[in-house]
């Protein structure tokens, strides 16, 4: 019987290369990194700032060709697009003059959706004076050919909270690049990172140290 024992210079080589950045880089590692640089380049940037690179992060990384950050307005409470990726500019123009209330921003009728995590939702339908807000409003009421099918006037919207349960924000997201409805790891790793913004941006904008804080 031997009594094998790993000497100390072959574990300190199992470390290095089980964890050397040289390693195999998965989907996951290239996420949380792209996170990481996101939270780290932003301590002193506007919101404004942060949430246009938050935004393109997620096109980059999750490839949604339509992404929008909604805020909460400090000065009349009403919910407004802040920032806006990938859409037209007569769409943009129409997304600036949108202003919900918090009913809107809670309104399962006109806006049927089903749930798909604990902070997201696919709005499958929307009144049709929202048609402007979609880039391509002739192909709204298109019929779904397969079941996984991402539709224009589908998408989907997670929420920005800062307490427990004050909405003060969402990511809204279309037209992904495959045209496939998204898998539920994709859609709790979207969850997660919306969690790290809207907690940054409660603390930046809406908590009692900064109550008067701006968008850009």
């Amino acid at each position: 019987m031997t009594d094998d024992v790993v000497s100390q210079e072959d574990f300190e080589r199992f470390l290095r290369e089980r964890f050397t950045p040289a390693s195999v880089v998965t989907g996951d590692h290239m996420i949380v990194d792209a996170v990481e640089d996101l939270v780290s380049k932003h301590q002193k940037d506007s919101i404004g700032t942060f949430l246009l690179d938050a935004a393109m992060m997620i096109t980059r990384l999750f490839e949604f060709k339509e992404v929008a950050f909604g805020l909460k307005d400090t000065a009349d409470g009403r919910f407004k697009y802040a920032v806006t990726l990938g859409f037209l500019p007569a769409t943009q123009e129409a997304m600036r003059k949108i202003a919900y209330t918090i009913d809107d921003m809670s309104d399962h009728t006109n806006y049927k959706d089903i749930k798909l995590g604990r902070i997201s939702e696919f709005v499958i339908d929307s009144p049709e004076q929202d048609l402007r807000l979609f880039n391509r409003p002739a192909l709204v009421h298109k019929k779904r050919s397969t079941v996984d099918e991402f539709l224009e006037g589908d998408y989907i919207d997670i929420y920005l909270f800062g307490t427990t349960d004050e909405v003060i924000g969402w990511l809204e997201l279309a037209g992904p690049k495959n045209g496939k409805i998204p898998g539920a790891d994709m859609i709790r790793w979207l969850e997660l990172i919306v969690s790290i913004i809207g907690r940054i941006a409660w603390e930046r904008m809406y908590s009692q140290s900064h109550q008067k804080g701006q968008l850009f």
